[in-house]
């Protein structure tokens, strides 16, 4: 061996060592990361931080914590939960130049996930797995300096020591979400939350109500006895003049040490616990009937108390997805076996043998809300909306009415009008409602086509359209923080339908009227009305223009074809609206008409993006997020649609866990910032 060889080997062996030695701490500090097969190991040994997957075949990992005495793998937080890695000896879980904990993509060179948290330049951080499965990041020379920590970000795990909280001053509740199914952590269809009065609810998509627990009476919840035992574990209800919250603890730490509570994939709450001789967990209570929670079994399935898988299809109908069944995810429902036959043709097209209704025995219809006992249509379409006296707002195809059900859940029932145009919006709205399913899009009750009436009903939004808060004089101003929030929930629900639907959807009509706001003001996309399918195997599509102008990208006014990134021009367009809180076409300087986007775009390349803020804020805003919105937007709305990022990099660049550097100003502004 030659001395610069036998020099090589000395150095990798030191530096293999120092890779190694963290294997056995429970720290990562600046100058050590996590990589590969090595683990954080919490003090007392109880739990275990490193990267893993539920699938040995599968290429997607996750950075997560898990019990290290429990034989079966089971994570109980996950970082990364959307956007696995796929190669753990490219991927780095270190201490950022900012003081974060960061998950690094180094085979794309990118940063995949972040604590995201805001930390004095001056200090030094250090990344602490607890044995409680608590990770902090804090101060390295402070221990009670604490920035971030897992127990403020659950995931889908209630652990002993989490608060379950609701904030009485944001009016945002903390909550446990669910998996996508049994191996995929992403964020599924179920969460627990609580509520401003006490009580701990199970939620469909965020918004539909399946379960309550009904209120607190001091020691257990009312509906729910046994969710507390005196053997196990004790419940805890904090109320303050900020924040009210439930946790628990274990009252024998040494005899049942590992006891949860989890939102799982089936859409119940479970407790669970642990039991060392049967290696396996043994559950101890599940709430509600599996039966009863919502949407469980998907569109076209029934659900059956008495069946080990639950789900099945009716008569007629087959799983639209076997893969997601084997999983336990069941949400995708049924297909048909044979399509209906067409109804556009002659009576004797669409009256044929093949066409029939199916009786079905020992069966109901979910007891939430969904059917009434009404003698005619006309008196269901008159008694949900008071007869359309409701009025919530109209547009160029009809109206739209507030109105309820019989349980009482608050519905908005759109009415369109102007039968031609009409019948192609409903039928493209109703062909794109029934194929999404996201957080941040609408989701809808049910539709109506019976003789001239065309109505579709969705879950009604108490904060009514954005457009209403930024533009129309509110007397409340959405704050910065609820901006940002605004903005970055409205590109997540255009990535899921641009780029993991089944099929590519464009809007074609994104703007401030078509984002509709829940009572905590998370944003739902609506009216797709305009929506085009493209399908995977096409890039692009010629079609009729559609839109609203002043959202309107360049190659609509041009003929070209049409790519998912018109709507990432739109969102631009929105995004400067939401950081002035004015039109983009309203007078910026009273010297002269100016073009906001292109004041902005002249103002982001100068790097001075305060005065784009919106006044009523005076100023009240974080600096580096207005600084992120400001490029983003810019960089939305250049003039070639190559230049525009997808919205999966908008998402990823809003998140913080992807530089944004200054944009050029766009094509089409040119000329009008030449002086």
């Amino acid at each position: 061996m030659t001395p610069r060889s036998t020099f090589l080997a000395f150095m990798l062996s030191i530096v293999s060592l120092a890779i190694c030695s963290s294997h056995g701490s429970d720290s990562i500090t600046s100058n050590q990361s996590l990589s590969g097969d090595q683990k954080l190991l919490s003090v007392g040994g109880n739990f275990v931080l490193g990267f893993f997957t539920k699938n040995k075949t599968s290429s997607k990992f996750y950075i997560g914590i898990w019990y290290k005495r429990v034989s079966e793998l089971t994570p109980v937080w996950v970082a990364n939960r959307a956007t696995p890695v796929s190669d753990i000896t490219k991927s780095l879980l270190h201490i950022s130049k900012d003081g974060n904990l960061a998950l690094l993509d180094q085979s794309i060179n990118s940063p995949v996930w972040s604590t995201n948290a805001t930390i004095p330049s001056n200090s030094s951080t250090v990344a602490v797995l607890q044995d409680n499965g608590n990770l902090v990041l804090r101060d390295a020379v402070d221990s009670a300096n604490i920035f971030w920590q897992s127990f403020d970000n659950p995931t889908h795990m209630w652990l002993p020591g989490i608060k379950i909280n609701f904030n009485k001053i944001t009016k945002v509740s903390r909550r446990i979400i669910s998996w996508k199914n049994s191996e995929d952590p992403a964020l599924g269809l179920f969460s627990n939350s609580n509520l401003e009065d006490t009580q701990n609810v199970l939620q469909w998509n965020m918004s539909k109500i399946y379960w309550t627990s009904g209120p607190w009476n001091g020691r257990i919840f009312i509906n729910l006895p046994e969710m507390t035992s005196q053997y196990l574990f004790k419940l805890t209800f904090v109320n303050t003049s900020e924040e009210s919250y439930f946790t628990f603890s274990l009252l024998d730490n040494t005899t049942t040490p590992y006891v949860a509570y989890v939102m799982d994939v089936s859409g119940q709450m479970k407790a669970v616990l642990w039991v060392e001789t049967a290696q396996q967990w043994t559950q101890i209570f599940a709430a509600p009937a599996q039966c009863e929670v919502t949407n469980f079994c998907g569109p076209f399935g029934s659900c059956n108390e008495q069946s080990q898988q639950h789900c099945s299809c009716v008569k007629g109908f087959s799983q639209r997805s076997p893969k997601d069944w084997a999983l336990r995810d069941y949400s995708g429902g049924c297909v048909r076996d044979t399509p209906l036959q067409s109804c556009n043709g002659t009576s004797s097209d669409y009256a044929g043998e093949g066409d029939k209704f199916s009786h079905m025995s020992n069966v109901r219809l979910p007891n939430d809300g969904r059917t009434m006992q009404v003698g005619n249509d006309d008196e269901c379409l008159q008694r949900a909306t008071k007869n359309f006296s409701d009025k919530l707002g109209a547009g160029s195809f009809g109206s739209v009415s507030k109105g309820a059900l019989p349980d009482s859940t608050a519905i908005a029932v759109k009415k369109l009008e102007g039968l031609r145009q009409g019948e192609k919006q409903f039928r493209a709205e109703v062909s794109t409602l029934g194929t999404i399913q996201h957080v941040n899009l609408v989701r809808f009750r049910g539709f109506c086509a019976e003789g001239k009436e065309r109505l579709l009903v969705f879950y009604y939004m108490p904060n009514g359209s954005l457009d209403s808060h930024l533009f129309h004089g509110n007397d409340s101003v959405l704050d910065w923080s609820t901006r940002y929030r605004i903005a970055l929930g409205i590109a997540r629900g255009l990535e899921y339908l641009h780029e993991k639907c089944r099929e590519c959807i464009i809007h074609c009509d994104i703007k401030p009227e078509n984002i509709l706001l829940d009572v905590e003001f998370n944003p739902k996309i609506a009216d797709f009305g305009l929506a085009k399918l493209l399908g995977r195997e096409f890039s692009h599509v010629l079609t009729s223009m559609r839109g609203t102008i002043g959202y309107l990208a360049p190659e609509w006014i041009t003929g070209l074809a049409i790519t998912p990134r018109a709507d990432v021009y739109s969102f631009g367009m929105m995004l400067l609206e939401i950081i002035s809180g004015k039109r983009n076409t309203e007078q910026l300087e009273e010297s002269g008409n100016y073009y906001f986007p292109a004041v902005a775009a002249v103002k982001v390349t100068e790097d001075t993006v305060q005065c784009l803020l919106d006044d009523r804020l005076q100023g009240n805003a974080n600096m580096d997020e207005l600084i992120i919105a400001c490029r983003v937007a810019c960089w939305c709305i250049q003039g070639l649609e190559s230049q525009r990022p997808t919205m999966g990099l908008v998402v990823r660049m809003l998140e913080g866990l992807m530089e944004v550097s200054i944009p050029p100003i766009p094509s089409i502004f040119r000329a009008l910032v030449i002086n």
